[in-house]
């Protein structure tokens, strides 16, 4: 082999290194922006249309009118949010409150209001059409506690009915829902339409932090290469 193309391939070599970085960053970028967004996100109380990639949910729950309501587990972040699809998994609108890095607790009750309970926020908070009606503080930890206890078990909840009859049961392992008709007769299983995220955060992450430093290897790479080249001519 001439000593040129021993002086082109360690540079070929380099560049590819690099292309292969930033390939891996622009990768991993929408799950690391997704949870950049989050973290700083201003926690308000409020009806919003963000809608946000549903990776886990801390439960799911139905109301009178077949709506589901998908608690939101974001994984990083200072506020969560319950987003609600119709019984077609069409995004409807979400329900955005602070947690401050803590877990929540929710439900639908019979009047179709959302009863939620940030356990680190400390209130229990109610919502009618994704507006808030009420925040109750509770007096003391027994009241607390009650609390807690009773918003769980309503979580749990694995089967609902509309006021058509119709019925949806669903699965703490995955976000479908399956909807039956009132005779029991398989109408549709229901998926939202969120949007996804190739990979997880924490995977994401390393994949970014993995092509960022082969990139500045390649980087000094290359210098050394053009540098030794300028030093023989």
């Amino acid at each position: 082999m001439s000593k040129r193309k021993k002086k082109v391939l360690p540079t070929v070599l380099t560049v590819t290194a690099a292309i292969a970085g930033i390939m891996l960053i622009v990768f991993s970028f929408p799950a690391v922006s997704f949870a950049y967004q989050n973290m700083f996100r201003n926690p308000r109380i409020e009806r919003s249309y963000n809608q946000w990639p549903i990776r886990a949910v801390v439960g799911i729950s139905v109301d009178s009118n077949g709506n589901i309501y998908y608690g939101v587990d974001h994984g990083f972040g200072r506020a969560s949010s319950i987003q609600v699809y119709s019984n077609e998994g069409i995004f409807l609108y979400g329900i955005s409150f602070p947690t401050w890095t803590g877990m929540y607790f929710f439900y639908v009750d019979g009047d179709d209001i959302v009863r939620i309970f940030p356990a680190r926020d400390g209130r229990t908070l109610s919502f009618r059409d994704g507006h808030l009606i009420s925040s109750n503080q509770p007096i003391d930890s027994t009241e607390r506690n009650t609390i807690i206890q009773h918003i769980r078990r309503q979580q749990a909840r694995s089967g609902f009915t509309d006021t058509h009859g119709n019925t949806y049961t669903t699965n703490p392992t995955t976000i479908t829902v399956r909807m039956y008709d009132p005779n029991g007769n398989f109408i549709r299983n229901i998926q939202p339409d969120a949007p996804t995220l190739p990979l997880p955060f924490s995977t994401s992450l390393f994949i970014a932090i993995a092509g960022l430093a082969i990139i500045v290897i390649a980087s000094i790479r290359f210098f050394k290469v053009v540098f030794n080249k300028n030093r023989h001519d």
